[in-house]
């Protein structure tokens, strides 16, 4: 990398160089997890190496696929970080002595199956789709989850908006400032999504309030 990035270009590595470099040519780099590869790149290098056979560059992935690559390691982590909170409750269990926390928050759910066709629908996913890195899928009716969102957010002091069509406009303080958050619940097929969008504040705080929100819904959300 230090002899790609050289402002002289007499010393800078050539094209032909860097396609030579062992770590291209050998196994270390997989074309088919490379998904942001520019299509717009390949003209301009074939036009410099015609010669180059088509099948020794990275093939250019679609953006339906990128998003599912992406959408698959963000549940992989979101799964592995309820693995880990639930090991470090369970560890916490056992240096106490006992399987039951008394100050532990317990959620009482509500059967709203039997009222459910009474209820109003949330909306449906738009169009333009969701955020993938701050929404998560719930497996709950709408009310119920607009329920649980309300009661993480009175953990945290905020002060709440609650909006008609599932949505919950919030402000929290934090050390930095105050953050506010649109919070919109969406029905996704037997599914609900809840999506999280920053409106003001640091984006660093507004990532711990999203983790904040979808921990204390970890029992009730959807591995899609």
């Amino acid at each position: 990398m230090n002899k790609i990035f050289v402002a002289e270009p007499t010393g800078r590595l050539s094209l032909e160089a860097i396609l030579d470099h062992p770590w291209l040519k050998g196994k270390t780099i997989s074309y088919v997890n490379t998904p942001f590869f520019p299509v717009y790149f390949v003209p301009v290098i074939f036009s410099h190496f015609p010669s180059r056979p088509t099948n020794h560059f990275p093939l250019y992935r679609r953006p339906e696929a990128i998003r599912a690559d992406l959408s698959r390691r963000k549940t992989k982590v979101e799964e592995a970080r309820r693995q880990e909170k639930r090991q470090k409750q369970l560890a916490k269990q056992k240096r106490k002595g006992t399987t039951f926390d008394p100050d532990a928050t317990i959620y009482r759910s509500v059967d709203h199956s039997a009222a459910a066709a009474d209820m109003p629908k949330a909306l449906p996913v738009p169009a333009e789709g969701v955020s993938h890195f701050t929404s998560f899928h719930v497996k709950e009716h709408a009310p119920e989850i607009l329920s649980r969102i309300e009661q993480s957010l009175s953990k945290l002091s905020a002060k709440t908006t609650v909006v008609p069509g599932y949505k919950v406009k919030s402000s929290v303080t934090t050390p930095v400032g105050e953050i506010s958050v649109a919070i919109q619940i969406y029905a996704d097929g037997d599914n609900h999504i809840v999506e999280l969008r920053r409106q003001r504040g640091s984006t660093l705080k507004f990532q711990q309030l999203y983790t904040s929100i979808w921990d204390d819904l970890a029992d009730i959300t959807a591995i899609v």
